[in-house]
């Protein structure tokens, strides 16, 4: 469900101008490479998977199935993804088959034959597009000319061999998948971990697979990889809420930034470990928005700070998250995403803020501060990735002090490997809403006694 986070790379990807004639796809990545393929740039990918209610990709077994006997094809069944969420996302089978000017590829695992294949975008129909996301378990196989068909990730979660097959030079990588060195303890989870070691494994026997071509080539394949710092948050925390597809697109964008911003030209090694993430441990992700003006239009900005470790937060009382969010300028378009964002903020009411977007002419960096108390935030629009440069806009971004407040209506811990992690992290939250409750009294009280006895004529 997660892959949301695809679409923001490639939109990374096509504002850096960067063309495809092959494109991929395994498992869910198989709904962002439809959508390509039914027509839409990754704007509109971005809008589709903001919109879509996540609920929608679950539904159930028709009813006697499960009161029959306890040997059901699966815990639920695939309706709300056909009959919702594609629909949603503009997954147009037609569409499909008869686009032009780039080769797709979809590969499903074929059960009866114990094997994955490779099905071109001009023969692919509604059944293997569902097959090729449904989980053993979580969703029944499909059968397809006689053959059980399911999701490959048990075989491969891409095909890099495949594009290098077709005569790739270059090959893009956009990677979901965890990869940290911690097993950690749960059913779940280690039906995570099970996916996480065939896909990676997988991959690094493609990668194996093209050193040996490499060394037959006068000029070798370049791989770029794009993925996460630390593994995105799985299935349960964005079916529940505490991560949403907005978000995860954002995070996609900013990682797909920072890797064109270092891009190297001989890209990254072909070897084992190059899709290794950090682990990661428990964090308060706060979502909020502010509206005001900028330049005399409507300016609204969504911010989503990630800050470590929580509990910290009730020493210091001051933290400093990188964030991603998004901006509503004018001529700037609707929602557009930050490349990079930096929060600082207090439980008394400080907040600054740093972020970088792409402008219809370029690079433009929105900054402002406010300290206690302050009404308004505000806020100047300048050009170039960071402060300094010709500022073209200012305005003010309304705060109120009920701000941490709203805030924490959209807080979730994320990375959370036990509810006892997660209950630390809350408890740490709840040390904070206290603290600043007690803080606003204080400050309340104090300045009634400066203000000195109101008389009455």
């Amino acid at each position: 469900m997660r892959v949301a986070y695809q679409a923001g790379v490639l939109r990374a990807l096509s504002e850096a101008g960067l063309r495809f004639h092959h494109a991929d796809g395994t498992s869910g990545g198989i709904m962002n490479l439809a959508m390509i393929l039914s027509g839409q740039d990754p704007v509109e990918m971005g809008e589709r998977w903001r919109t879509l209610d996540q609920r929608r990709f679950m539904s159930l077994l028709p009813v006697r199935q499960y009161v029959r006997s306890f040997r059901w094809p699966a815990f639920g069944g695939a309706d709300g993804v056909r009959h919702q969420v594609f629909p949603h996302l503009g997954i147009d089978v037609g569409q499909i088959r008869s686009a032009r000017g780039m080769i797709g590829t979809f590969n499903v695992c074929n059960f009866s034959r114990k094997v994955a294949e490779v099905i071109e975008h001009s023969e692919i129909d509604l059944d293997l597009l569902v097959a090729g996301i449904s989980l053993p378990m979580l969703m029944p196989a499909v059968t397809h000319n006689g053959d059980s068909y399911l999701d490959a990730v048990w075989i491969r979660d891409s095909n890099v061999v495949e594009a290098v097959r077709r005569g790739a030079d270059e090959v893009w990588l956009v990677w979901c998948i965890g990869n940290t060195p911690e097993y950690l303890n749960g059913s779940f989870r280690q039906y995570v971990h099970m996916i996480e070691v065939a896909a990676n494994s997988s991959l690094y026997a493609d990668f194996e697979q093209v050193r040996a071509v490499n060394k037959e080539r006068p000029s070798p394949v370049v791989l770029h990889l794009i993925k996460p710092e630390a593994p995105i948050p799985l299935d349960p925390d964005y079916f529940l809420g505490r991560i949403d597809a907005g978000t995860l697109v954002e995070m996609g964008y900013r990682d797909g930034c920072r890797y064109l911003d270092r891009l190297d030209p001989a890209g990254v090694a072909w070897e084992p470990g190059a899709t290794s993430m950090r682990s990661d441990r428990p964090a308060l992700l706060l979502r909020h928005d502010l509206t005001g003006d900028l330049g005399g239009h409507d300016l609204t900005v969504r911010l989503a700070p990630e800050i470590p470790e929580a509990a910290a937060m009730k020493a210091e009382l001051r933290v400093e998250a990188p964030a991603t969010g998004h901006a509503t300028v004018a001529s700037f378009g609707t929602r557009v995403p930050f490349r990079t964002a930096q929060v600082s903020m207090t439980v008394d009411g400080d907040l600054s803020l740093e972020a970088s977007l792409e402008g219809p002419d370029g690079r433009y960096c929105l900054t402002g501060a406010a300290p206690t108390g302050s009404p308004g935030l505000p806020v100047s629009l300048s050009r170039g990735d960071h402060p300094g440069g010709a500022i073209v806009a200012v305005g003010e971004l309304s705060l109120d002090r009920r701000m941490w407040w709203s805030a924490l209506r959209g807080a979730h811990v994320t990375h959370a490997v036990s509810s006892g992690d997660r209950l630390r992290v809350l408890r740490a939250l709840v040390r904070l809403i206290l603290h600043r409750g007690f803080q606003a009294r204080r400050d309340d009280r104090a300045g009634r006694r400066r203000a000195g006895p109101r008389v009455v004529p």
